[in-house]
């Protein structure tokens, strides 16, 4: 019980970090692919840019048919917040939350802390890989508008 609400603790507080001014903003989402197996979408309201010339995005993925969880629950939305480098295409992964298709939380990752993420390796994204077909019209999603400081 005192992990699980040190987590959400841990996670709200990120949020007020990344996103200091848009506590109580409107998401909008801006779908960047999409085709017979997902759609994806990213959060305009809650891009950042940051150090080294990355960026901090929302990305919304929505799947046809469900996926299967680590926590064995399906789910058919994964919302994860990632720092992306686009030249090459490298990524950290700092949080993401699996839905269902009721809407319902299936699991959490909750957002990692500054430190960790600093020490977090650049991952390219797998060859052949949905990362690989989506990540680039995400670089070309943030690199197409202003994104904040």
């Amino acid at each position: 019980m005192m992990k699980t609400f040190l987590g959400f603790a841990l996670a709200g507080a990120l949020g007020i970090v990344f996103a200091p001014n848009e506590a109580a903003a409107q998401s909008a989402w801006r779908t960047i692919h999409s085709d017979a197996r997902m759609s994806v979408a990213i959060d305009t309201t809650r891009i950042r840019v940051a150090e080294e010339g990355s960026y901090v995005a929302f990305v919304r993925w929505d799947y046809a048919t469900p996926r299967r969880a680590e926590s064995r629950r399906d789910y058919t939305r994964l919302v994860q917040q990632v720092q992306i480098k686009c030249s090459p295409i490298r990524v950290k992964r700092i949080g993401a939350s699996l839905y269902s298709a009721q809407g319902r939380v299936v699991e959490e990752v909750p957002a990692v802390s500054r430190r960790v993420l600093a020490n977090m390796s650049w991952d390219p994204p797998r060859a052949g890989s949905e990362g690989a077909r989506v990540y680039p019209a995400v670089c070309q999603a943030l690199t197409r508008r202003p994104a904040r400081a």
